[in-house]
């Protein structure tokens, strides 16, 4: 199953609930190549006329299905503990509850 990225403003891609970015490409839907970052999550970026557009992949899906994130400071559950399984069933939201480490000035 796909949903649009409309609500990000990208209309000319989409997302599937197995967790797979997909852009069309001379009236073809092609997908995007997903790298991780320095948390270990799947990433992908979306060209967008100009600079690309990085996305977490995991927090994309949960969005696009209706499950938009429960406070300012969400954080992503894996629930097999694989972040890179980013597949619908497997992802929800709970509130980050750490606090950051203050600065000394």
């Amino acid at each position: 199953m796909y949903r649009s990225l409309d609500f990000l403003s990208l209309r000319h891609a989409r997302v599937s609930d197995r967790g797979e970015i997909e852009i069309i490409v001379s009236g073809q839907w092609k997908p995007l190549p997903q790298t991780r970052d320095s948390l270990l999550r799947k990433v992908v970026y979306v060209p967008n006329g100009g600079p690309s557009v990085r996305l977490v992949v995991a927090s994309v899906v949960l969005r696009a299905f209706g499950q938009p994130p429960p406070s300012l400071r969400p954080e992503i559950v894996y629930a097999d503990g694989d972040k890179s399984n980013c597949r619908l069933s497997n992802l929800s939201w709970r509130l980050n509850l750490r606090k950051k480490k203050e600065t000394a000035k």
